[in-house]
């Protein structure tokens, strides 16, 4: 039996997917070739930045670097992504199962026995928790956030930030080339910078009027600035 593990990947999932209408193709080839990494290595990216260049011979923009790592899970074993563990996990299962002759055989129709011995109580809770996570915080149009996603935000941002981009975001007449509401979300809010409560994200994006009211081109200066990988607060970064 080989060593090597293999995994299925389908150019159109990945071409209709919410991560490829968000990168750039820079940032699509080091976003592939650090998931190839983590097959290679159980699931987890464990190189430093340092360590990919040199394996990419290219060097990657500390602006695309924080952006990739952003859209992966980071723990104690390195980064991951939720898609690569599932894979990894039902690869392994299939290989440990085929060295015990195939896999097990289907549990049997539930019986009056099992019936009278209901799941546990907290694999219950945990079923519900994971259901919460997965209802949706806010959705309008096509866009939507989870609730799993929302308290991401919340790590570096207020509920009243957060709540004022969304309703931004609904209210921004070309919302519809967006294709995911918790990455447009971030970068709308990473926009000026924001980690505080203290701060408003969208000040920036304001009339100077005092009106409090969004200035339609400085919006539109902002939307374009970010499809180009710029950012206003950095004009002569050359990493913008």
């Amino acid at each position: 039996m080989r060593d090597k593990l293999g995994f299925m990947f389908y150019p159109k999932d990945w071409w209709t997917s919410d991560t490829f209408f968000d990168l750039d193709p820079e940032e699509r080839y080091i976003f592939l070739e650090c998931m190839f990494l983590m097959y290679q290595n159980g699931g987890y990216l464990t190189l430093t930045k340092v360590q990919i260049e040199r394996r990419l011979l290219t060097q990657i923009k500390p602006n695309i670097w924080e952006k990739l790592t952003q859209l992966y899970t980071k723990s104690d074993l390195g980064y991951t992504l939720e898609s690569v563990k599932k894979r990894r996990t039902k690869a392994d299962t299939s290989r440990e199962n085929g060295k015990l002759g195939g896999r097990p055989k289907q549990t049997q129709e539930p019986t009056e026995t099992n019936l009278k011995n209901p799941p546990s109580e907290t694999k219950v809770n945990k079923t519900k928790v994971k259901k919460e996570e997965g209802k949706p915080y806010r959705k309008f149009a096509h866009l939507s956030i989870s609730i799993s996603d929302f308290e991401k935000l919340k790590k570096n941002y207020s509920k009243e930030q957060i709540d004022t981009v969304l309703d931004s975001i609904e209210n921004f007449a070309k919302n519809k080339k967006y294709k995911s509401l918790h990455l447009t979300a971030l970068n709308w809010l990473k926009s000026n910078d924001v980690r505080t409560v203290d701060k408003d994200p969208l000040a920036h994006l304001k009339s100077d009027n005092g009106s409090g009211k969004l200035d339609p081109d400085k919006v539109m200066k902002a939307h374009f600035a970010e499809l180009n990988g710029l950012k206003e607060e950095f004009p002569h970064d050359p990493n913008y």
